[in-house]
């Protein structure tokens, strides 16, 4: 197993206040996620795959504003 920095660990548990430019960018990515999961409802058939499919979009959605919260960080 890889071994775990201290610099990963406080950039995983930290929190991490967002800049105003961070916060805009929170917004855009959920703004899109929103567009796609609105997409996928009115064109996907009602069945227990396009269920699945809104919570993968769940997934890309907490993931992506992880990956902007961390890494956007002024460590």
């Amino acid at each position: 197993m890889d071994e775990v920095t201290q610099m990963e660990l406080n950039r995983t548990y930290d929190h991490h206040a967002p800049t105003p430019e961070v916060v805009k960018q929170h917004e855009l990515f959920r703004a899109q996620c929103k567009a796609l999961a609105t997409f996928m409802l009115d064109n996907l058939p009602p069945a227990p795959e396009s269920g699945v499919a809104q919570e993968r979009l769940q997934d890309v959605l907490f993931w992506g504003n992880a990956a902007i919260a961390r890494y956007n960080a002024k460590d």
